[in-house]
């Protein structure tokens, strides 16, 4: 039998409880809508800069995001304004994570330099798009790692990404196939060079990568 004495012990161990969970929920609450604030600054000021239109971009309390009118009316999003959107908030996530890499907190860990590996960013961008890109994904990150097929490299990325290049590699699709029996060889041009990306008539099928 537990006595009124060891209850109002227990009752007030649950109330402090319940004031801490309280208050944790409070911090999250205004850190979540910092780190809203500012990836939404981030990317109002891409589509300020990059897009078409003078629209913006709202972020709601669960990270989705609607492209808007200047009057605040919803407007549907086209493929490519879906895509820089979306690489837009990703690139903007790696952003705040680095500005807090030296922000202490008794509660939060700290923020961190993360790499951007991303595959293939330029399928539904059209030219215009491409080149907004290619020019703002080097200053999100301190190492940008892209996936490109040879469709999506052309002069517009190759201009935008050219001054902040390290290193390039090429896919190389090596074969058994008996040369002589006709197929075509892929090739892409970086540079204005050609590379070959696929080679016929070696002991094993496999892909390497080459160090162009």
């Amino acid at each position: 039998v537990v006595n009124e004495e060891e209850l109002g012990i227990y009752q007030s161990r649950l109330d402090y409880i319940d004031r801490i969970v309280e208050s944790m929920k409070n911090l999250i609450q205004v850190e979540e809508l910092s780190a809203r604030n500012e990836i939404e600054e981030i990317i109002n000021e891409r589509l300020a800069k990059y897009s078409r239109k003078d629209y913006y971009s709202e972020i709601s309390e669960d990270f989705s995001f609607e492209l808007k009118k200047q009057d605040g009316t919803p407007v549907a999003k086209s493929k490519g304004e879906r895509a820089l959107l979306n690489i837009s908030f990703i690139s903007a996530l790696i952003q705040l994570a680095k500005s807090r890499c030296d922000s202490s907190h008794d509660y939060f860990v700290q923020g961190t330099v993360a790499p951007f590996v991303i595959d293939a960013p330029f399928g539904e961008l059209d030219n215009k798009y491409r080149g907004a890109v290619a020019e703002f994904l080097p200053e999100s990150t301190e190492q940008l790692i892209v996936l490109l097929s040879s469709s999506h490299w052309g002069k517009v990325v190759e201009d935008g990404l050219r001054d902040s290049t390290g290193k390039e590699y090429i896919l190389v699709s090596e074969s058994q196939i008996d040369p002589s029996a006709g197929k075509t060889l892929d090739e892409i041009v970086i540079g204005g060079i050609a590379h070959q990306c696929s080679r016929y008539g070696l002991p094993e099928t496999k892909t390497v990568v080459e160090l162009i």
